[in-house]
């Protein structure tokens, strides 16, 4: 079994979404699907029915599908206003495993008859027919009661597992000013070649003035209706069998029922049990009473349980058992949602055993509630005032309640992202042995909480029940959770029989109550992202109360630091025998006689609406001397309420609401607890880099024609030295450098951070969407030019082809081979003939530089849109950008922050040092500006450039403390480069079957950036921090020429230009079918002196002293070395025959994560 290990990084903080918020409908119901997801059952504005199914493992999240049109168009064929006027729903709620499956009806309407569909025994694996169920039509056939016209007044699906068991009621006279219900039960089979088979009331009801719902009294064999309702203000509650099975043609005789006292019932919800029969819950007057299912004889009166406020006015009631557990449900006149649960064998031992209900939502329209079978966790849907549709959830392990919208494909690929608080976790997998990142690996994911997430940009719901996702091909995984306060969810990961117990909360709560006196209270300060502040606490809080929650900030660090960091095994419950959190679940002392113990997940949501509403409260902790555990205590209008803070969530969510007693909203005390970006440091950075990138490609353009008439000269030179080199020894003086492998000193996870690689994660899952504003600009090369250089490719190919292979084969296991072997190999490699093959084919290129590549660089200022990328940034005033503007945000969030981390300074700070990175004309002034004015020029490379620099002249003289970081944020961008763009979007991109794909363009533009700062980062160390460059100016040359025209053909090669390149070729075992297969092979070609470059400067850093420059020197000529690699096996995976594609994408996604891991670890030996 391999070995791995687990790192990661989280924040609370601002995180982006681009989806459609579904609205609520005009009537909806919920169930439940396997695993766990949600089915959202509703009759559109539209008057259209839909199925909303909560899909894992998708981008939204959700998909909905109108399942009501299609049969419409089948049955009303070319009539016009039929519509869907009602719907129904049941599963078998007692299946806690197994298969449940879902009942439906629905009532069309022609707009003078009702027509009756039903679809019966769907899977609750809803993805082989969400879309289109098979409904099939009951017309109405009793022949016993004719009806002029059918109207149907509603439909109700019974939830018993032994059969279905449907009702319809009809109005017998719907023009009369008094109609009456007639109601009828459902045959599907249509037994007696009928389906409507009356069921005789025992008592008149007006349409929309009685209640009912099916369930079973003990001891009967088929389900019945309960029925409330008045009659003449008397009230009425009964129980009758659907029909009577001994003789179906006598009406069942009923069951009257009363409540004490003569009350009217105001609601009722059937319980059912494992063996089909039903307790029965009912409200009336703030009392919750119960007829238990072997009591239920007629005469009965109902059983009192306790009262409350929520049981006042109650317009809907549900209930359903967990395990052991009772849970009830309701919407009362007050439009509160509220919920109490209790353990089953205490139903009737009163107030104490029950759950006090409180108001978990306010304003709620509406609610549909189910249990969550896979993780027993209490569910509603709620439309609330808002005109919002919100499900909640219940978490057994921790009792807090969760809430999430219902996110649906956004309506165009443009559509605006939507910003939201988050708790954002990255985790990085890594192999033990390697050191390197492990990709696709199993990652399991459990949860204290049952909540929805976004992995890895897919939707998941986690809690308790393991889930697995795979690793990227950076080893990560990336955990998403929205939250709309302070609490969040623990997590724990494990892969490979390693785990890690992660906190989200941890650095957010610490940083809240860390402020426990109150000069810090009134000291905290607010930092919006773009600078401007704000106090924390408002102006005019007292003396005491500030006092106040000083002291309760230290009391809650208390209770935080005593509760244990990963969740008790015996809170995680098993699916199978867990249940809500009945009660209280932990003994305390109350406060006071007159405190009443409450849950603390329903107080913290009943707290949140009375804030909303301006309601007073004071707030105090106390710690129980028994248990040791603390208590919230908070006095709501003259009543106290008090809750155990058992767990850590509790703990972190009672924070909020200290600090609201000083008026400190919620947004403002999460805006202070985010993690702070401050883009202007962030923005500086990406200018300076994306200036200096320009000038970089601008200089490099117009010494075309230069190095054009010196290269062949440049390859003879380095020919000799090589050859002078052979004669001497190989590479021994290297040490312990040359026996180590690329792999030991490469660190690809120390610039990994949650908040770095926010619009990096973004970008990985949108750039396939990417468009540009405006038409990329005409790079059309001449056809001679082309022609040249295809046929030197094609007379040089058995030698370049069989050079290709030769190097694929060396990569293959590169990574974990002594740098020695792979030098050794090399060497064998490049003979004189291969480099001769190499130069006639990059002479031809020279022609096609210079005629298109001005042209070409152009390509990057093309503007684009990419989405939620260009959201965030524009939600940071930034304007829609370009393809290199693109690169470098991406890559400035993550190299500006670990910068800081490290360093304690931003890299470029608002000087003038940094004003002249970003307005600097050009490359020789710039490189002036960072060589001493009393030294001359200190390497090879400074002085085969010094006659440029000296005739430029500039008198600006960069500090040493902004070379360093120009030096140090080159080397971090280049490491960026190579494993984000690498790794990631080449691997995209290398994958595609054609050049012609969306990842082109964004993966050249990279490698760009990547080559350019690397280069610049190198070019700056020779004037501040040489580390031993080349020393032969021969060789130093061609490795510079070289790096220019492989910058170059980057572009050309993947922009409007590829196309003209096309053709085919045979090299070897590779097969040339497109431009980016011969732009792939020029580069391939580029590698070859490129590598000889590198073999020679092994053998010089072999000659020199072991020191901190030859150290840092080795790590970047190996990751030239590894870069080169990847660019080979680049050209194999888009040309291969032989090999997979699979295989050589690979090899080219571990080399350049090598490479960037190399360029990271550069940045921390300086």
């Amino acid at each position: 079994m391999s070995s791995y290990s687990l790192t990661y990084s989280t924040e609370l903080m601002q995180n982006y979404l681009q989806a459609e918020i579904l609205a609520p409908d005009a009537k909806f119901q919920a169930l439940q699907a396997q695993g766990g997801t949600s089915l959202l059952f509703s009759l559109g504005t539209d008057h259209a029915l839909y199925v909303t199914r909560e899909v894992p493992k998708a981008r939204s999240g959700w998909a909905r599908s109108d399942v009501s049109t299609a049969q419409i168009r089948k049955d009303f064929a070319g009539r016009t206003g039929v519509t869907c006027k009602d719907f129904a729903t049941a599963q078998a709620a007692t299946a806690t495993s197994g298969a449940a499956p879902v009942h439906l009806a629905m009532v069309l309407s022609d707009g003078t008859n009702d027509r009756l569909y039903l679809s019966l025994n769907n899977s609750d694996s809803p993805a082989a027919w969400d879309k289109a169920p098979a409904w099939t039509a009951y017309p109405f056939d009793d022949p016993d009661h004719p009806l002029a016209q059918v109207k149907i007044a509603g439909v109700l699906i019974g939830e018993a597992t032994d059969a279905q068991y449907i009702v319809a009621d009809v109005i017998r006279n719907p023009s009369s000013a008094q109609p009456l219900v007639f109601r009828y039960y459902i045959d599907p089979a249509r037994a007696g070649g009928r389906a409507w088979h009356p069921h005789d009331l025992a008592i008149d009801l007006a349409p929309g003035k009685y209640s009912s719902c099916l369930g079973r009294r003990a001891g009967q064999y088929v389900d019945g209706l309960y029925t409330i309702g008045q009659v003449a203000g008397a009230p009425q509650f009964m129980y009758q069998p659907l029909y009577n099975v001994f003789n179906p043609k006598v009406a069942a005789p009923p069951s009257l029922f009363t409540l004490p006292g003569g009350r009217t019932p105001e609601a009722i919800a059937a319980c059912r049990n494992p063996d089909n029969s039903s307790d029965l819950y009912v409200t009336s007057g703030g009392t919750l009473y119960c007829l238990a299912a072997g009591s239920q004889q007629s005469g009965t009166v109902a059983t009192p349980l306790f009262n409350s406020p929520r049981f006042n006015g109650v317009r809907s009631l549900y209930a359903a058992t967990a395990g052991s557990s009772v849970m009830v449900w309701g919407l009362n006149a007050g439009n509160e949602v509220f919920f109490t649960t209790c353990q089953a064998s205490q139903v009737t031992t009163g107030a104490l055993g029950w759950s006090v209900p409180l108001p978990i939502l306010t304003g709620a329209e509406q609610v549909s509630p189910y249990l969550d079978r896979a993780n027993s966790a209490g569910t509603f849907f709620a439309h609330t005032g808002q005109n919002k549709l919100t499900k909640a959830v219940k978490s057994p392990a921790t009792g807090m309640w969760t809430f999430s919208d219902i996110t649906l494909d956004p309506p165009s690929g443009n559509a605006p992202a939507q910003s939201f608080t988050s708790y954002t976790t990255q985790v990085r997998v890594a192999d033990t042995v390697t050191g390197q990142p492990a990709k696709g690996v199993p990652l399991t994911v459990t949860a204290t909480n049952v909540t929805a997430v976004r992995i890895n940009y897919l939707h998941y719901v986690i809690g308790p029940t393991p889930i697995q996702v795979p690793t990227d091909a950076l080893g990560t995984v990336t955990i998403v959770e929205p939250v709309d306060s302070m609490a969040g969810t623990r997590l724990s990961v494990s892969a490979g029989g390693t785990r890690a117990e992660i906190n989200p909360m941890d650095k957010a709560f610490k940083k809240a109550v860390a402020l426990t006196t109150p000069a810090l209270l009134t000291g905290a300060t607010i930092v919006r992202p773009n600078g401007t502040t704000k106090k924390l606490v408002p102006a005019g809080a007292s003396q005491a109360a500030l006092q106040t929650v000083a002291t309760a900030n230290t009391r809650l660090g208390q209770a935080y630091t005593a509760l244990p960091a990963a969740l008790a095994a015996n809170r995680l419950l098993s699916p199978a025998t867990a249940g809500p959190r009945p009660g209280i679940t932990a003994a305390t002392s109350l406060s006071s006689p007159a405190s009443i113990l409450v849950d603390a997940g329903d107080l913290f949501c009943w707290l949140g609406e009375q804030i909303g509403s301006g309601l007073q409260y004071v707030v105090q902790l106390i710690e129980d001397g028994a248990t040791k555990l603390w208590n919230f205590v908070v006095t709501i209008a003259g009543q106290v309420y008090q809750c155990v803070l058992d767990c850590v969530e509790a703990v972190v969510a009672a924070t909020e609401w200290l600090y609201s007693q000083l008026k400190t909203a919620l947004g403002d005390l999460l805006d202070y607890l985010e993690f702070l970006f401050e883009w202007n440091d962030i923005t500086r950075t990406k200018n300076v880099m994306a200036h200096l990138t320009k000038v970089y490609l601008d200089h490099q353009v117009g010494q075309i024609l230069v190095v054009k008439g010196e290269f062949d000269h440049m390859i003879a030179s380095m020919e000799q030295a090589i050859g002078k080199w052979a004669g001497v020894g190989g590479w021994a003086g290297l040490g312990a450098d040359g026996s180590a492998t690329p792999n030991t000193k490469s660190t690809p996870n120390a610039q990994h951070s949650a908040p770095g690689w926010l619009l990096a994660h973004h970008y990985q899952n949108n750039g396939a969407t990417l468009t540009t504003v405006k038409p990329l600009p005409p790079s059309t090369p001449s056809p001679n030019p082309i022609t040249v250089l295809i046929q030197a490719i094609q007379h040089e190919g058995a030698v370049i082809g069989d050079t290709i292979t030769r190097l694929q084969s060396l990569a293959a296991d590169f990574e974990t081979r002594p740098l020695l072997d792979t030098l050794k190999k090399l060497v064998a490699i490049l003979a004189d003939l291969v480099l001769e093959s190499a130069k006639t084919v990059i002479d031809a290129l020279f022609d096609i530089l210079y005629d298109i590549a001005k042209a070409a660089v152009k390509l990057l200022d093309t503007p684009i849109h990419i989405p939620v990328v260009s959201d965030i940034l524009n939600s940071f005033g930034v304007p829609d950008l370009s393809f290199l503007d693109l690169a470098c945000w991406v890559a400035a969030v993550p190299v500006t922050l670990a910068y800081k981390v490290t360093a304690g300074r931003t890299p470029f700070p608002d000087n003038a040092d940094t004003t002249f990175l970003i307005t600097v004309a050009d490359y020789p002034t710039l490189l002036n500006a960072f060589q001493p004015k009393q030294a001359a020029a200190r390497s090879t490379t400074a002085r085969a450039e010094a006659a440029s620099v000296a005739a430029a002249g500039s008198p600006f003289a960069i500090s040493a403390t902004t070379a360093l970081a120009v030096h140090i944020t080159g080397h971090g961008f280049c490491g960026f480069s190579a494993l984000f763009g690498g790794a990631l979007i080449s691997g995209f991109e290398a994958a595609q079957e054609t050049g012609d794909n969306p990842w082109a363009i964004p993966s050249a533009v990279l490698g760009v950036l990547g080559g350019v700062s690397g280069g610049l980062a190198n070019a700056v160390s020779n004037y501040v921090v040489p580390n031993d460059p080349i020393d032969n100016p021969y060789v130093s040359a061609v490795a510079t020429a070289t790096t220019a025209v492989r910058i170059l053909c980057k572009l050309i090669f993947s922009g409007p230009a590829q196309a003209k390149f096309a053709t085919t070729a045979k090299l070897g075992s590779l097969a040339v079918s497109d431009g980016r297969g011969v732009g792939a092979i020029v580069d391939a070609v580029l590698v070859i002196p490129s590598l000889a470059c590198s073999a020679y400067h092994f053998y010089e850093l072999s000659q020199k002293p072991v020191g901190s420059p030859r150290s840092i020197a080795i790590v970047e000529e190996t990751s030239n070395l590894t870069n080169d690699i990847a660019r080979v096996s680049y050209a194999v995976a888009v040309n291969t025959e032989e090999i997979p594609k699979a295989v050589a994408v690979g090899v080219m996604v571990v080399a350049n994560i090598c490479t960037g891991g190399l360029q990271i670890a550069e940045c921390a030996m300086i």
